[in-house]
């Protein structure tokens, strides 16, 4: 696909207000673009507006069937004060709601954005990556070691 460079974009589009958080659209992927050394889609709103998204998390042998020239179903996850959207394309595989299993990995311990520490479990998904979930209380004891959790995907 060739790269139109015609398209500069800012770091915050001018944004009408029409999308609401926790609600799907549709959006159309115009085009790739290159901003600031990474790699995003463009991606056009119901309403004409324009959105960026970065590649690398939604590449086409992850399911996500983002070329350009199709339309996807994204979720509006939250609109800042500044009125940046933040958006997540509907995953093939992993549809909101889904219950799914996951192989168990290991316990784990992070830091959050607020500085506390954090009990996590860490499982595999269909192809095979290592994802984090939050454990239910029962779940954080170190002898929790199933083979596979099911996990609602939110």
């Amino acid at each position: 696909m060739e790269n139109n460079t015609n398209y500069v974009p800012k770091k915050r589009q001018k944004y009408t207000g029409k999308l609401k958080e926790r609600n799907e659209y549709l959006f159309q992927i115009q085009k790739k673009v290159k901003f600031e050394g990474d790699d995003y889609y463009l991606l056009i709103d119901p309403y004409g507006d324009k959105h960026l998204i970065r590649q690398k998390y939604y590449i086409e042998k992850f399911d996500y069937f983002c070329a350009v020239g199709n339309t996807i179903k994204c979720y509006v996850d939250k609109i800042n004060c500044s009125g940046e959207v933040f958006i997540e394309p509907e995953h093939s595989f992993y549809k909101l709601h889904s219950i799914h299993q996951f192989d168990y990995v290991r316990h784990d311990k992070r830091m959050n954005k607020q500085g506390k520490k954090i009990d996590l479990l860490v499982v595999t998904d269909k192809y095979n990556r290592e994802c984090t979930i939050l454990p239910q209380s029962w779940q954080i004891d170190e002898d929790y070691e199933p083979d596979v959790i099911c996990c609602q995907i939110e």
